[in-house]
């Protein structure tokens, strides 16, 4: 079995109603500002492609970013915008979404730092 690279998603939320109790610890919940998807996508594809990644990473105990590589590679980047379910008409899903990449390896924190600054752009 050959391992070609790593998968990151990340759930978000921009709408006003209450997110469903068995999610609302899996997804983040941004109420400060809407999104607009069409250019949250544009943004995130400016990512994609070997990068160095150094300004995107938070520091630990242990790890020295000045040691090792900050040269990391993404090779794709999808948004996925949900919609209602049908299913269950008590649950508004406007506004959800999902944002999945993949990359050779990522830095410590570096996959929630791009989210968060791309949400926030």
């Amino acid at each position: 079995v050959n391992c070609v690279g790593k998968r990151y998603s990340y759930k978000f939320a921009t709408s006003d109603y209450p997110l469903d109790p068995l999610e609302r610890r899996y997804r983040a919940h941004v109420t400060y500002q809407s999104i607009d998807f069409d250019l949250l996508e544009q943004i995130l594809h400016r990512f994609i492609g070997e990068h160095d990644f150094r300004a995107f990473a938070n520091t630990a105990h242990g790890i020295d970013l000045d040691a090792r590589s900050t040269v990391r590679t993404i090779y794709s980047i999808h948004l996925e915008r949900e919609e209602n379910n049908p299913h269950n008409p008590y649950i508004n899903t406007q506004g959800f979404g999902t944002i999945s990449i993949v990359l050779n390896g990522a830095l410590y924190r570096m996959v929630r730092n791009i989210v968060g600054t791309s949400i926030a752009a």
